[in-house]
């Protein structure tokens, strides 16, 4: 099965809101007061979220910032899960490492 793309908060952004609303990068930026290469920058996916764009996001469109960052958030888990999946296969949960614990300790 093929793995869908991890969807940036800027492509939520663009086809979420920007284009149904008929507003444009520049005027987003205008009246978020933010650099229009910010937005221009978060609309390619090639710069992410913060609290403080999050804020202003939330204020203009009528959201709340944890949805931004929600979305921000549930991005960067995606692809650090990906990136370090092989890593992190080697990682023991707690409770399997102290199960392993006890039954040694039980057998002394």
């Amino acid at each position: 099965m093929d793995r869908l793309k991890n969807i940036h908060p800027g492509e939520i952004l663009s086809e979420e809101f920007l284009v149904p609303m008929e507003i444009t990068a520049y005027r987003l930026a205008k009246e978020t007061n933010l650099p229009q290469t910010a937005i221009s920058d978060i609309i390619k996916g090639k710069r992410n979220l913060t609290a403080q764009i999050a804020l202003r996001f939330s204020k203009y469109f009528g959201t709340t910032a944890q949805f931004w960052m929600g979305l921000q958030d549930d991005f960067d888990l995606e692809e650090e899960s990906e990136r370090y999946k092989e890593e992190l296969t080697k990682i023991r949960p707690l409770m399997m490492v102290s199960d392993q614990k006890r039954d040694y300790n039980s057998r002394k």
